[in-house]
């Protein structure tokens, strides 16, 4: 291990993103174009008892992007535009957006996770993704579900 960087090249967040369009999506019956950017996001805690290696609340996470995001790679989405539309930002106030974020890579326990975020509207659900250190994925769960309303 290099400090906080990942034991491998292997850009983790893009494994999660794919396996994500190519498996989850396809059965969610989804109509609608999400927003998304090529930037990852951040998140503060780990949340995901679902996984076969439970993991409560956890805030004692290291943020750890790939080599190749450090070195200026980002998601490939030219495949996807019928699912897809690239945006510069995102709107998450509004109510009427469609939109998936991607994590940056997380390091707790020799493990790595990414959690991508799917709303459509209000309704949001979390999908964790959890990796070992040479990037093979090792489980995946829908971690939450939940309902974000915007009161103004």
């Amino acid at each position: 291990m290099n400090g906080s960087s990942q034991t491998c090249d292997t850009f983790i967040e893009q494994t999660a993103f794919e396996y994500y369009k190519k498996e989850i999506l396809p059965k969610n019956s989804i109509k609608k174009r999400f927003k998304i950017t090529e930037n990852l996001s951040r998140i503060f805690y780990l949340d995901a008892s679902c996984l076969k290696n439970k993991i409560y609340n956890e805030k004692d996470i290291v943020p750890v992007p790939s080599l190749k995001y450090r070195q200026g790679y980002r998601f490939n989405f030219k495949e996807d535009k019928k699912l897809f539309r690239k945006v510069k930002s995102i709107n998450k106030f509004s109510n009427n957006e469609s939109y998936v974020e991607v994590s940056v890579a997380y390091k707790f326990d020799n493990r790595f996770f990414v959690v991508i975020r799917e709303f459509i509207g209000a309704h949001g659900k979390t999908y964790t993704f959890e990796f070992d250190e040479k990037g093979n994925m090792i489980d995946y769960c829908l971690s939450s579900e939940s309902l974000n309303l915007t009161v103004y």
